[in-house]
């Protein structure tokens, strides 16, 4: 079985610098992995891995109504590419990633909502999967079928934040998990049993990558 590799993504504005509040977040990752191959990524680079390697997907990727969700195809597109752990630059990793590489896909469980929460905000699946922090080994067939659901809903209107999480973000991975990861060999789920969100959005546990990392919230795409 194809192991994971020692590669991890990050996709930045400039990714030739790293700074402002991302910066330590960046230091403490490369001292946690010692000769891994971290690659950052800007929006240039994405577009053109979209056109050079699948370019019957760059109609759609460009069709996207917001910049963010071009961002949540790309971290699925590189990881389906060239493997290894996609991450936002926001994670505050706790320890390194290396005891993870002999899964073929690691997912993690963003929240576990009550039924109340479930039906207030119109979500079919109480267990939630981030979308923040994924692993995989290269060409994962799980990885591919995600890719393909949100390039299909590129022309989706888009009218507030929700929509954007269904449609490309962890609202679409969260149904795929629940509705055909038992077709699939080899994904891993890291369960959050006891670890708060830090930045406190949430009164259970949440919005961590397992005991590996913490969301740290620092995204700015946000308008609602």
């Amino acid at each position: 079985m194809e192991q994971i590799p020692a590669t991890i993504h990050l996709v930045l504005k400039d990714k030739h610098a790293v700074t402002g509040v991302y910066a330590p977040l960046y230091e403490r990752l490369q001292q946690l992995h010692p000769g891994w191959n971290l690659v950052l990524h800007d929006d240039a680079d994405a577009r053109n891995t979209v056109r050079d390697y699948y370019p019957q997907w760059l109609a759609a990727y460009d069709a996207y109504p917001h910049n963010i969700q071009r961002t949540d195809v790309f971290r699925l597109i590189a990881l389906y590419r060239y493997g290894g752990f996609y991450l936002d630059t926001d994670m505050h990793l706790y320890k390194p990633l290396h005891d993870l590489r002999g899964h073929r896909v690691v997912l993690a469980e963003e929240k576990t909502l009550s039924t109340a929460s479930c039906r207030q905000l119109g979500h079919r699946n109480a267990l939630r999967i981030a979308n923040y922090m994924i692993g995989a080994a290269p060409g994962q067939a799980f990885i591919y079928e995600a890719i393909s659901r949100a390039i299909a809903g590129s022309s989706q209107p888009i009218g507030s934040e929700h929509d954007i999480l269904e449609s490309t973000g962890p609202g679409m991975l969260t149904d795929l998990y629940h509705e055909q990861s038992r077709l699939y060999t080899g994904i891993h789920l890291l369960k959050n049993n006891q670890h708060q969100c830090l930045k406190k959005c949430s009164t259970t546990p949440s919005c961590h990558f397992g005991d590996y990392a913490a969301h740290l919230h620092q995204g700015s795409w946000r308008w609602q």
